[in-house]
């Protein structure tokens, strides 16, 4: 059984290898890795917040607008949104022939997560400090790419998840990650879109 340091390296050095070592383990320890990963994600984005945003901390803390309840919200919803996708996932890959169980299927869905966790807690707002602030459209910028970097390799590990774990072909692994991403992403994508702009006083689209 790898342990964290471990697990972190295989999933960009040889994610076959990874998804291999976590075929045994039971729910609760194959899910510790992946929870720890967000934890960690939601903590940084809470301190950045209540760094540039402490004085209005307290005041706002039950309002939308505030920081400390914004990122609350955005822990309740990843973790809603990752339970109904990870559902929905598993229905997508039984009809594409998954049958080694529905574990096996969520182990392959939190492991892949993983990397879009470690791209939304990349810091990158603290950078203003020293770039100054006219860099922030870059800033922004740079922080789409690496969240879209993130989830292209996210369906990479999708992929070589269902063929390690559930024994599928490539093909019906990649059909699989064109499914969901038509069927949750995307509509919770343009939802996410929709709220933002709608607590920021305009609409994003």
């Amino acid at each position: 059984m790898a342990g964290f340091w471990e697990k972190l390296k295989l999933m960009f050095s040889s994610p076959d290898k990874l998804f291999e070592s976590i075929r045994d383990e039971g729910v609760g320890s194959s899910l510790l890795f992946p929870l720890y990963i967000f934890l960690v994600a939601m903590a940084i984005g809470v301190s950045e917040s209540i760094f540039f945003h402490s004085s209005d901390l307290f005041g706002n803390f039950f309002g939308m607008g505030g920081s400390m309840s914004y990122f609350m919200f955005q822990a309740v919803f990843f973790l809603s949104a990752f339970f109904i996708i990870a559902g929905i996932f598993h229905a997508v890959s039984f009809l594409l022939g998954a049958r080694e169980g529905s574990l096996q299927t969520i182990k392959v869905f939190a492991y892949s997560s993983v990397p879009f966790w470690i791209a939304l807690a990349i810091p990158l707002q603290p950078l203003e400090m020293f770039l100054g602030y006219r860099l922030g459209i870059f800033l922004f910028l740079l922080s789409v790419l690496l969240n879209l970097i993130s989830l292209g390799y996210c369906s990479v590990l999708v992929v070589k998840g269902l063929v390690k774990l559930q024994g599928l072909s490539v093909g019906k692994g990649i059909a699989a990650v064109v499914t969901l991403f038509m069927l949750t992403i995307l509509p919770l994508l343009l939802l996410l879109f929709l709220f933002i702009g709608a607590i920021s006083g305009g609409p994003l689209l």
